[in-house]
């Protein structure tokens, strides 16, 4: 165990780091599972900005783990190539 205790701020204190994150988050997905390519030809993610926008005022709880799980709600409702917003 680590003797010190760190204290990091929320997603809701950084929300310019959101769309990074979203964009690593979703990119270690397409490598892991190639029917997810769909939404990264090239590289290049295909994602609605409205998702972005939900994501960035979403009031989060469990931070980077939630994040992750929304994007994967996000995967399960977007039939195409686009990543759409939630709900």
């Amino acid at each position: 165990r680590f003797p010190r205790e760190i204290h990091l701020p929320g997603l809701e204190a950084r929300p310019e780091d959101i769309p990074l994150l979203v964009r690593h988050l979703l990119l270690r997905q397409v490598e892991q599972r190639p029917e997810l390519q769909r939404f990264a030809p090239q590289g290049q993610l295909r994602i609605d900005p409205r998702l972005i926008q939900q994501l960035v005022r979403h009031p989060y709880t469990t931070h980077v783990s939630e994040l992750a799980f929304l994007i994967e709600q996000s995967v399960h409702m977007s039939p195409g190539e686009v990543l759409l917003p939630l709900g």
